[in-house]
């Protein structure tokens, strides 16, 4: 296998499950919701199937930013 560069390599599937788990914490439980609101805050279409590390980073730390905002509500 050639050299993948840091942050490109896939996410695990654990990753998956603690994206999924933090948006039923806000109230997206459809799966093609949950896909739509991910698109939209990767601003590019979102495959499950290709989720990569830096992906994964990044929509970690944006619904983490949105958790805190809610719970301060």
């Amino acid at each position: 296998m050639g050299f993948v560069p840091y942050g490109m390599e896939r996410a695990t599937l654990d990753d998956k499950q603690k994206i999924r788990k933090m948006l039923e914490y806000l109230g997206i439980t459809h799966p093609a919701h949950q896909v739509e609101f991910l698109s939209a805050l990767l601003g590019k279409p979102f495959d499950t199937t290709k989720m990569s590390r830096q992906d994964f980073m990044t929509l970690r730390t944006k619904i983490k930013n949105i958790q805190t905002e809610k719970d301060k509500a």
